[in-house]
């Protein structure tokens, strides 16, 4: 029998307790899997994701986080899987700030779009505005322009054709126009004028 090293076996025990190991364990004991199988889990995760870390990779210091970033010169849209990445140590209150401010960025650049869209939503009601209140203004120069060449004789007649649509329509209100009393003294004139035109002839 010889002399215990506590220490030594502390030591020991703490070598052993790899993440290899504690994947065994947890698969065995969790899963209810044999040491073999449990051995063949942990060489297909060794096969499809250890490719994917980084064996080169310094030791992570005590208290700091490793950020993987990809290199600032790297174009936009590339693919993550063919950019070129860096590995960056940081304090976890340093990392926390990082991503503090990046999430501050994020919600600026947002704030920012909405008020961009918001102001040329604006600007392109005011156009629509401003373009509908200009054909109005052509239109009714253009119907001002007609009637002002126009006689009284051809107003009345717009007047009687305007009176037989409404009349025409299935609607139960009728519109009757201020001038129906000149209207009517017009088409009264109009007919006397023909039928002294035919007592003449």
């Amino acid at each position: 029998m010889g002399i215990r090293h506590a220490r030594r076996e502390v030591l020991q025990r703490l070598q052993g307790k790899t993440l290899e190991s504690r994947f065994l364990t947890e698969i065995r004991d969790g899963l209810n899997c044999s040491p073999f199988e449990a051995e063949a889990v942990l060489e297909v995760v060794r096969e499809v994701y250890f490719p994917y870390l980084d064996a080169a990779a310094p030791e992570v210091p005590p208290g700091k986080v490793t950020l993987v970033a990809v290199q600032a010169d790297e174009p936009a849209g590339k693919p993550l899987a063919h950019c070129q990445k860096v590995t960056v140590f940081q304090g976890a209150k340093s990392a926390a700030i990082t991503v503090a401010e990046g999430n501050k960025e994020a919600a600026i650049l947002n704030a920012e779009g909405s008020k961009q869209a918001a102001i040329l939503t604006a600007e392109g009601e005011r156009q629509a505005a401003i373009l509908r209140a200009e054909g109005f203004a052509t239109a009714l120069s253009k119907i001002n322009e007609s009637a002002s060449t126009a006689d009284a004789r051809t107003m009345q007649l717009q007047y009687l054709d305007a009176l037989r649509q409404v009349g025409g329509s299935p609607s139960s209100k009728v519109v009757v126009p201020m001038e129906l009393a000149g209207l009517v003294g017009a088409v009264t004139a109009i007919a006397e004028t023909a039928s002294n035109g035919k007592d003449n002839s």
